[in-house]
């Protein structure tokens, strides 16, 4: 047996007038709108929408490579919130939650020590500064203490004078 809504939608698509539906259905002209938008919906893309299979290890390598939450979305035709809720749900980190986590192969500047870029002028030394990789060079490090790819083992370099 079909309800109102149904019948309601039926009588509606044979171009009845409103208040004869709602006549014949014993119920206001507004609760015959309100079944018609209803049923509209349910047969409508939007209810028959079928949620799109992923593979969280495959989201977690894709995260770990570099990939945007933005670049994910477009990839899979989905919304960034989707993304972002999906990362959540399996304990993805992405975005600025990751980079905090990763502290670099030299946080502890540890590698500084041995470093034949290291300070070696007591001055420079007094007020922080470490690395003189731009003193020897004359050219920026252009890399973070945390991740330094300049280093080389050895003694302390001379500064180029002139």
């Amino acid at each position: 047996m079909k309800n109102k809504q149904e019948i309601a939608f039926m009588m509606w698509n044979d171009k009845r007038p409103i208040k004869d539906i709602a006549n014949s259905l014993g119920v206001s002209c507004a609760s015959v709108y309100k079944y018609i938008e209803r049923e509209k919906y349910l047969r409508s893309e939007a209810a028959t929408h079928v949620k799109k299979e992923y593979d969280p290890e495959k989201l977690r390598k894709e995260i770990e490579s570099g990939l945007t939450i933005k670049q994910l979305a477009i990839r899979y035709g989905i919304g960034e919130n989707t993304i972002r809720r999906r990362c959540n749900k399996h304990g993805i980190l992405y975005g600025k939650a990751r980079k905090a986590e990763y502290k670099g192969k030299n946080a502890d500047r540890h590698l500084c020590q041995s470093c034949c870029f290291r300070m070696s002028n007591k001055t420079f030394l007094s007020v922080g500064m470490r690395c003189d990789y731009i003193g020897i060079n004359e050219k920026s490090r252009r890399c973070s203490v945390a991740d330094c790819d300049k280093y080389e083992q050895g003694k302390p370099k001379k500064e180029k004078v002139g």
